[in-house]
């Protein structure tokens, strides 16, 4: 479960790097590459998460309030 929190966190780490547009396209190109590389981690092991557009994070289905 901590490696599954640890994956959770680089994803919104990865993200907010992605959504940052003052960035150079080299860095751009790595948030990508790493975003595809822990979505591929969490969709092999069938987890899902649900993006909170007013906390900007990516969450387990089962943190998000309804």
């Amino acid at each position: 479960m901590q490696e599954l929190a640890e994956k959770i966190r680089q994803f919104n780490q990865v993200t907010q790097k992605i959504m940052n547009l003052n960035q150079g396209e080299e860095e751009i190109r790595e948030a990508e590459e790493s975003f595809r590389s822990l979505f591929f981690w969490l969709s092999n092991r069938g987890i899902m998460l649900i993006y909170n557009r007013e906390k900007r994070t990516w969450e387990l289905p089962e943190q998000v309030k309804k």
